[in-house]
């Protein structure tokens, strides 16, 4: 009996020893931050104007609209960091462009008649693409999800187009995320005849439009 019962003073006394003497002493350990998206500039040279100059009755086709020289601007991409990114451009003159393409954007309406003053067409030449040093295609998509690669004759639908409305840099499996991007902007512009356009004042051509990121 003896036995036992020391056998019992000894579980008693393991259970108290535990309870006395093993609480742990503990301590918080917290992690905070913040996710912060990269951000880009987009800087057109000159401005962003392209400038034809003042010109006379005389030098608009009689009866017929008439195309004039295309006129170039450089664009620079400047991102903080490698960015998955597309383009899309938004006409300012909705409504107004004296052609008929998604790609047409509008110049405003004649003063006397009404008439649209003409339109222009966006092009981004793919020889002019620059991406982190290295040249890249330019490619197009109107869902983000299928790209193909653009020609020299792929004009740059209006952000309300359904068509390949979205630009970006890199080969048909997709966009490339870069930090840096130039390109050459082309500006094509076309202009009403006199005869439509009726003008007995000074007319201005007021094109307007607006290049947004669209991060990916």
């Amino acid at each position: 009996m003896q036995f036992h019962h020391s056998l019992l003073a000894a579980a008693v006394l393991a259970v108290v020893s535990t309870s006395a003497f093993g609480q742990a002493a503990t301590g918080n350990v917290g992690l905070r931050g913040q996710l912060v998206p990269n951000s880009c500039s987009v800087t057109i040279a000159n401005g962003g104007t392209y400038n034809v100059g003042a010109l006379r009755m005389s030098d608009l086709n009689a009866t017929t609209p008439g195309d004039r020289a295309p006129l170039t601007n450089a664009v620079t991409l400047a991102c903080s960091g490698g960015t998955l990114l597309a383009l899309h451009v938004n006409d300012n003159k909705e409504g107004t462009a004296l052609g008929t393409t998604s790609a047409d954007f509008g110049l405003g309406n004649a003063l006397t008649s009404g008439a649209p003053v003409g339109s222009y067409k966006l092009n981004i030449p793919a020889a002019s693409v620059v991406v982190d040093s290295v040249a890249q295609p330019v490619i197009g998509s109107s869902d983000l999800t299928t790209w193909a690669t653009t020609t020299g004759t792929s004009y740059w639908p209006k952000s309300t187009s359904a068509d390949a409305k979205y630009r970006a840099f890199g080969p048909v499996a997709g966009p490339l995320a870069f930090a840096s991007a130039t390109f050459s902007l082309e500006v094509l512009p076309t202009l009403n005849s006199r005869s439509n356009l009726l003008l007995d004042t000074t007319q201005p051509i007021d094109g307007s439009a607006t290049i947004e990121v669209h991060y990916l």
